[in-house]
């Protein structure tokens, strides 16, 4: 398995876990921002992936514009396209950022946001509006990759494990 594939297997892990989380976030706010880390993180893990796709190299950053940057012109507008068509798909009920560079600006911070949100430098200096940005990605993955949809079809799918380094 290579790595490009590991790490989108891992990020879809995190797009499970702030699935169920976010089940009871509805009624316990202090489980939104583990939901956001979750689903800012896949966002990463699926931006890295695709930038090692397209044979580029990414920064041990966690940027999400900054790695969107380092996307191709063709995957930057195919994601923003992308995430336009999911906006208009949800309408008002997710109220979701209907721009999606917008939504990448005001998310992009959002992973190590959220994870010190406790922290009075960090706290309510964040927002998430990029779930239209990272369901785009992650269609644009699985058309390029069309055998990684197998994955996202069996949730209890089980992650693989990285290769033992050799000696």
């Amino acid at each position: 398995m290579s790595d490009a594939e590991l790490k989108f297997r891992h990020a879809e892990a995190f797009v499970h876990a702030a699935g169920i989380v976010s089940e009871h976030a509805v009624t316990r706010a202090y489980l939104v921002p583990p939901v956001i880390v979750c689903r800012a993180f896949a966002f990463e893990l699926f931006l890295k992936c695709l930038i090692e796709l397209e044979g580029g190299n990414y920064p041990k950053k966690h940027t999400l514009r900054l790695l969107f940057n380092l996307l191709s012109s063709t995957s930057q507008v195919d994601i923003k396209s992308r995430s336009i068509v999911c906006c208009a798909q949800w309408g008002s009920v997710r109220a979701p950022e209907p721009n999606p560079d917008k939504a990448l600006d005001m998310s992009s911070e959002a992973f190590e946001r959220f994870r010190y949100w406790f922290e009075p430098d960090y706290m309510g200096q964040s927002s998430w509006l990029a779930d239209s940005l990272l369901r785009g990605i992650r269609d644009r993955l699985v058309m390029l990759k069309p055998d990684w949809e197998l994955f996202l079809d069996d949730p209890n799918a089980p992650l693989p494990q990285p290769p033992s380094p050799t000696p």
